[in-house]
């Protein structure tokens, strides 16, 4: 089932590149500057893959000139590449939906263990502060005995400390 749909995408997806192709060539008719612009292009494209093909084949890479294209050769290779260009766009644009896709399962989970961390800490922190509520209440009574006790002490050496009057 899925090959059918991919071939079926990958029919569609050639088709759009084509309309886009033609929709340059159309514009290139009609305006000059942008025309001028797609030779350009053409023609250094043109240069650095002859050169590299050179270079790739052990042929030198001092090429003086590279003979070049005519107009409309350079405006058809260069609709070419941006036919290649959108097809490419395209694939990719696709393959990062994609993945997107995948990496939303993970990201629930980890938030799902969050969530269960953060409840964790929560009632650890609860448990704490009663402990400490309880250890500060024993700190007080204690404070409070020894208040009390240090009261007794000092009115015992008082009584019994204090020189008899003669």
């Amino acid at each position: 089932m899925p090959f059918p749909l991919l071939k079926l995408a990958a029919l569609a997806l050639g088709q759009i590149s084509k309309r886009v192709a033609s929709a340059v060539k159309t514009k290139a008719k009609e305006d000059e500057r942008f025309r001028n612009r797609l030779i350009k292009v053409g023609q250094s494209f043109q240069s650095i893959q002859v050169k590299a093909s050179m270079w790739k084949h052990g042929w030198g890479t001092k090429t003086t000139a590279v003979k070049p294209l005519s107009e409309q050769a350079a405006i058809d290779l260069t609709t070419e590449i941006i036919n290649d260009v959108v097809i490419v766009v395209c694939g990719l644009a696709v393959y990062m939906l994609f993945q997107h896709k995948s990496d939303d399962g993970p990201k629930e989970e980890e938030l799902d263990t969050l969530k269960k961390l953060v409840y964790n800490q929560t009632i650890e922190l609860e448990r704490l502060s009663k402990k400490v509520e309880i250890l500060d209440e024993k700190l007080s009574r204690s404070t409070m005995f020894s208040k009390t006790a240090s009261r007794v002490v000092e009115d015992f050496n008082k009584c019994y400390t204090s020189k008899p009057k003669v």
